[in-house]
């Protein structure tokens, strides 16, 4: 599977199927910042960050390690776009919140 093929089905993925196929493009060697930080995104990352209660263990432990991962800079930054799907306000207030830069910024 090609790099367009990943992004392809994972937007055409069902997250009620699990966190196996995410997993499987987190530890492909193609992928970058901007894959993992989609992935984040997809998984309701958002919930996460601003720490909103969450009571499913297999979520916690498919977050949390994306999380320290993307934090690590364990995915390298290409030339791939990524927007934060966050509004100004949004961004202004995790940043605030001391959300790292990282998940805020959009990539090039």
């Amino acid at each position: 599977m090609d790099y367009e093929q990943m992004k392809r089905a994972l937007l055409e993925y069902n997250w009620d199927d699990g966190f196996e196929f995410p997993k499987t493009l987190l530890d492909s060697p193609l992928c970058d910042l901007s894959l993992a930080l989609q992935i984040f995104d997809l998984a309701d990352g958002y919930s996460y960050i601003i720490g909103a209660p969450y009571s499913l263990d297999e979520w916690t432990n498919f977050i949390q390690p994306l999380y320290a991962d993307i934090l690590a800079g364990k995915y390298p930054k290409t030339d791939t776009p990524y927007s934060a799907p966050y509004t100004k306000v949004q961004k202004y207030k995790l940043q605030k919140n001391g959300v790292p830069h990282v998940f805020l910024t959009d990539l090039p």
